[in-house]
């Protein structure tokens, strides 16, 4: 009986919390930059790097040799 019990409050807390997340809107943007082209760019790793900016590694067609290229971006704190 207890397990139903658990079970019970777990599907409750789950419903509201799908109903809170969206009533809000979900998590706000504070910031959004991109990068790329028309072609298929994804990025793969974001790591926060010591000084506040962020490094990002994934893969490009939208530039280089034609084929997948490597992304390695760094950034600063500024963003625009």
């Amino acid at each position: 009986m207890k397990r139903k019990s658990n079970l019970l409050a777990v599907v409750v807390f789950e419903c509201l919390l799908t109903v809170t997340i969206a009533a809000t809107g979900g998590p706000s943007v504070e910031w959004s930059k991109t990068f790329g082209e028309s072609n298929y760019d994804v990025g793969h790793s974001v790591q926060q790097a010591s000084d506040g900016g962020y490094i990002i590694t994934g893969r490009t067609k939208s530039y280089g040799a034609g084929n997948w290229d490597v992304w390695l971006i760094k950034t600063d704190l500024i963003f625009y």
